[in-house]
């Protein structure tokens, strides 16, 4: 007589559709019309870093060189979430901000989110504030720092203010962008 063992089947990962909270260091991510000319912007992953905010709150760096520009896209695992695009080259002046620590704090205190500032002749909205913990490469160790967000009043754009312990204030642009148009190429 003969047994006929089935064996025991693996699940097999679905490469055509990895989500970028999946991808992983060596993958390649391609941002739709998102390059220098509108092509898309394609670079290898080299990180993969982790925030964690609000209790449960939690969310992934995935990052990479694109022509000599480092570019961070910082993603959550939840539906209809968007996907923030910047790049090293978006950091701005703090001082062109106009503001200065006092004004962070009281933004911190009050949560109102109808104060606005200019930008270049853009408008910004107040949105939130909090720490966080970054976990850099997937460390284990995370290091805080305190942030504010303000969301462009007529635009896809956020501006970042993040005060890291030790650190001055530091401001970038991001850009939202969605989760449908970025994919990732695992080899």
């Amino acid at each position: 007589m003969f047994f006929n063992r089935k064996k025991k089947q693996e699940p097999v990962e679905n490469l055509a559709d990895l989500a970028l909270t999946a991808a992983r260091k060596g993958d390649t991510v391609s941002v739709l019309a998102m390059g220098d000319d509108y092509e898309d912007l394609d670079f290898t992953v080299d990180r993969v870093s982790y925030y964690e905010g609000d209790p449960g709150e939690r969310w992934t760096e995935v990052s990479g060189v694109y022509r000599g520009t480092r570019i961070f896209l910082e993603v959550w695992d939840e539906p209809g979430v968007d996907v923030i695009l910047t790049r090293e080259s978006d950091e701005i002046s703090f001082r062109s901000l106009g503001l200065g620590e006092p004004d962070l704090v009281r933004l911190d205190e009050t949560k109102d989110t109808s104060v606005e500032i200019g930008v270049d002749g853009v408008r910004f909205r107040f949105s939130e504030s909090g720490e966080a913990l970054y976990f850099e490469d997937g460390s284990r160790e995370g290091e805080g720092y305190y942030e504010w967000v303000f969301e462009e009043v007529e635009g896809p754009r956020e501006l970042y203010v993040e005060k890291w312990e030790g650190e001055p204030f530091e401001a970038s642009l991001g850009r939202k962008i969605q989760s449908g148009d970025c994919r990732v190429f695992r080899r």
